[in-house]
């Protein structure tokens, strides 16, 4: 697509015969061409499309910086269509979280593993999550705690172990804040409550 506008603006640039309004013509077919063919991108790129874009650039000079415009947007929508939500660092932070939550992972931590400004990570990290760095590697350890302490016999210090906490009773009452339960009245209850239900 890029190189059929670039096309356009070589010999739109060697053409010395060629007007405004023929260059204008042969613009608004290439550009219907391409919106044809890369719908997906016209619809969110209205440059693609817009002809009156078009009909607005009086001179030749005008009309190729024009096309280098153009050319750039669609590249641009393309490669954000193109890149995986992986790609995405906060995503990429959050699936690195989700296997190593039960580890000794602080912010300051992970920024330095992915070259980022501690403040910069978590206000983005908040801003894609819904939740700030603590939060969020704390909500991945309750979860875990709830579900050892439903399918497992194992102690409350050893979950606590397991799950990030050296501590048992700092674990028991950040468990509690979380599910509004101890440990142990979690396990006995018949009715698990949520470990977001008590945020």
């Amino acid at each position: 697509m890029r190189r059929m506008l670039s096309e356009f603006a070589r010999k739109a640039e060697a053409a010395n015969s060629l007007t405004i309004q023929a260059a204008q013509k042969e613009l608004r077919k290439l550009v219907d061409a391409v919106g044809d063919q890369w719908s997906a991108v016209a619809a969110v790129s209205p440059l693609l499309s817009d002809h009156g874009a078009i009909d607005g650039v009086m001179s030749l000079p005008s009309l190729i910086k024009y096309v280098s415009q153009l050319s750039s947007a669609i590249e641009r929508q393309i490669g954000a269509r193109s890149t995986p939500e992986a790609a995405n660092p906060m995503r990429e932070i959050a699936a690195y979280l989700d296997e190593h939550f039960f580890e000794d992972v602080g912010l300051i931590d992970v920024a330095t593993r992915y070259h980022m400004d501690p403040s910069h990570l978590s206000r983005q990290f908040k801003s894609v999550t819904g939740e700030n760095f603590i939060e969020y590697v704390t909500r991945k350890r309750m979860e875990k705690a709830c579900e050892l302490l439903r399918e497992s016999d194992r102690k409350i210090n050893d979950i606590a172990e397991l799950v990030g906490y050296e501590n048992q009773r700092y674990f028991s009452q950040v468990f509690k804040k979380f599910t509004g339960l101890t440990p142990s009245e979690y396990r006995e209850s018949p009715a698990p409550v949520s470990p977001s239900a008590k945020n």
